[in-house]
């Protein structure tokens, strides 16, 4: 088997020795329509699960919540798939849904749903988050 250096700026006739190689074995998650679970997301459609953790990472950082990657329920359809969730602090509570084409990886549509007893200050973490998530930083750049 050869091994290919990915970084461009070192010496090609570097040599170097593998000692160890751990193999796991994984089982597939099956896809099926409906309901489905974190590892089935994972296995099957990993770019869109990728891009939500990467959309939802401030969230951990700025809100006291330990649930992420705050997924409370996935349902795949035929080109579908729709993530749902809830982000807390205290009393404090915003719901999401995410619907992707999964055709094209790409997430079709964020919506938000805000409790009206929320903290002016919640609300302000909540939307500054939303306003650097790397998606809609995407659509404005394509605009």
């Amino acid at each position: 088997m050869d091994f290919v250096c990915i970084i461009d700026d070192i010496d090609k006739t570097y040599t170097y020795e593998i000692t160890k190689v751990e193999l796991t074995e994984r089982e597939i998650p099956i896809l099926e329509k409906g309901k489905i679970d974190i590892d089935t997301l994972e296995y099957h459609f990993g770019k869109i699960y990728r891009l939500h953790n990467i959309n939802f990472n401030p969230f951990s950082t700025d809100i006291d919540d330990k649930n992420f990657p705050y997924i409370e329920e996935i349902k795949y359809g035929d080109d579908s798939l729709i993530i749902k969730g809830k982000i807390t602090q205290g009393n404090n509570s915003i719901l999401y849904d995410e619907e992707f084409n999964t055709n094209t990886m790409k997430l079709k549509s964020l919506s938000l749903y805000e409790d009206s007893s929320n903290s002016t200050e919640f609300t302000n973490k909540i939307l500054s988050n939303v306003a650097f998530m790397r998606f809609l930083i995407l659509i404005l750049i394509n605009v």
